[in-house]
């Protein structure tokens, strides 16, 4: 039920089966085999009496959409996550990559998994499902970075939100001011699956704290695989969650702290957390769409 990152080869090991990558040209992402979710707990109680050789490697775990409507989400922090890894070159770090499963109670039980398995230390989460309360308490002690805008409040001690913490109320705001005109959604509404099902686009913003990658990033990150979806608004927001997850893990201190007290500077801006877990000082930036349907921003960020 997981995805090795930091080593180009997929393989079985002898405390996990691997999620096997499926090119497939025709939905242009690589599909994956979901192993049952009792693995996960098998692969804990057996990490407990691993060899020597094992104590070095640590995992961070990506819990999102990897199936159905929302599949995109997951895949296109799964790339941002791979990007992350490889330029920070830690080749003792393995991605754990985890279907949330469609629903909130999947996604409570696959984050008690996840909780049982040692080499876990950093969680990332996308999705409305992923980042709930639930999930947050599910996780104990490991800290959970929330990347994107899921109207979702970090409740837990060990959550951490990558969002303005008034984002919501500047939403509401905004629709209130622009009610017969225009319409002003949250990250949902930058998704491929959502412009699918509108007719006209004309009228309708996205508020969101992610930036929009530029044509550097685009290229590092198309080269992440073969049939790699193009980086939407939240891939430059996880490859900065990843990196400051990297540095937290390489810490001298335990990873939980170390993100409390983090400073980082990173594409999408500086990120420090209030003692509410909120992101500090968080950019937000307005987007429109062209008229070919891609995203463009119309303030950015917000002053």
């Amino acid at each position: 039920m997981g995805v090795e990152a930091g080593s180009n080869e997929q393989r079985v090991t002898s405390d996990q089966k691997r999620l096997k990558p499926v090119y497939s040209p025709r939905l242009g992402r690589p599909q994956f085999e979901f192993v049952q979710l009792w693995l996960i707990v098998v692969t804990a109680i057996c990490l407990m009496g691993c060899s020597a050789g094992m104590d070095s490697i640590q995992r961070i775990a990506l819990l999102a959409p990897f199936e159905g409507r929302q599949a995109e989400i997951g895949y296109n922090a799964y790339y941002a996550v791979q990007l992350a890894l490889k330029d920070a070159s830690r080749l003792d770090v393995e991605l754990l990559a985890v279907d949330d499963g469609e629903s909130r109670q999947n996604a409570i039980e696959r984050a008690r998994a996840l909780a049982k398995d040692p080499l876990v230390k950093v969680v990332l989460s996308l999705g409305a499902d992923a980042t709930s309360a639930g999930v947050q308490d599910a996780l104990g002690g490991i800290p959970l970075l929330m990347i994107g805008n899921w109207g979702q409040e970090p409740q837990s001690e060990n959550a951490f939100s990558l969002n303005h913490s008034r984002l919501e109320l500047m939403l509401a705001d905004l629709n209130s001011a622009q009610a017969a005109t225009t319409r002003y959604g949250s990250d949902a509404q930058a998704l491929e699956q959502f412009r699918l099902l509108q007719d006209d686009l004309t009228l309708i913003r996205v508020l969101s704290n992610g930036r929009l990658p530029d044509e550097a990033f685009q290229q590092r990150y198309a080269a992440m695989g073969l049939y790699v979806p193009p980086p939407n608004l939240l891939a430059t927001l996880t490859y900065d969650a990843a990196r400051l997850a990297l540095d937290a893990m390489q810490s001298s201190g335990d990873a939980l702290s170390a993100i409390r007290m983090t400073n980082s500077a990173g594409i999408s801006g500086r990120i420090q957390f209030a003692t509410d877990g909120y992101w500090e000082e968080a950019p937000v930036c307005i987007y429109a769409f062209t008229d070919e349907r891609e995203l463009t921003p119309v303030e950015c960020p917000i002053e």
